[in-house]
């Protein structure tokens, strides 16, 4: 029987004007005997259609289209990919919820020294999925709300902070928080 599939979904962000656009790639399989040609596949975001486009998959091969760039209108939007009607319709949509990047925040502390982190912060600020929002301090200004909201701690060269003590990195560490000395 014909049986066309929705079986993959990939996305590439790019910044533009502030704003987060994405490309939304579908991978196609035909598990069918026959061709399956001019075949529509449509993205819908939160209920309306962004594009249509036709495919053609050969019998027992793999396709993919690519859809316009758009806009992330806010956290948390629904979309589907359909792609044509067959007999096993079960397949022929993929679901997916996107939400917009937010950039991986990184404490540094480091000994004071100038220049002391500038090579590791030069490096994490070329990482663009994801990015890096990175925050250089020394030991001796660190608080245990420093901690707060980070998803990594480095220890750059540096003694351990007095902040650190009375539990507050182990903490940190135990709720899901990365640490690098």
């Amino acid at each position: 029987t014909t049986n066309l599939s929705v079986p993959s979904v990939q996305f590439a962000r790019a910044a533009f004007s502030g704003q987060e656009r994405i490309t939304v790639t579908a991978g196609l399989s035909n598990k069918g005997d026959a061709a399956v040609k001019d075949i529509p596949v449509t993205l819908e975001v939160d209920g309306h259609e962004i594009e249509s486009q036709k495919a053609t998959v050969q019998p027992h091969a793999s396709g993919s289209v690519t859809f316009t760039q758009f806009t992330l209108a806010g956290p948390n939007v629904r979309g589907v990919i359909r792609a044509g009607t067959d007999p096993l319709p079960a397949d022929n949509a993929f679901h997916l919820v996107l939400t917009p990047s937010e950039p991986v925040s990184v404490l540094v502390v480091d000994n004071g020294t100038a220049d002391g982190s500038l090579f590791i912060s030069k490096a994490l600020a070329i990482g663009t999925t994801p990015t890096f929002q990175v925050e250089t301090t020394t030991a001796g200004r660190v608080s245990p709300a420093s901690f707060d909201k980070r998803s990594v701690v480095v220890l750059n060269d540096t003694t351990f902070p007095p902040a650190g003590g009375a539990g507050a990195l182990k903490q940190y560490v135990q709720r899901g928080g990365g640490l690098l000395v």
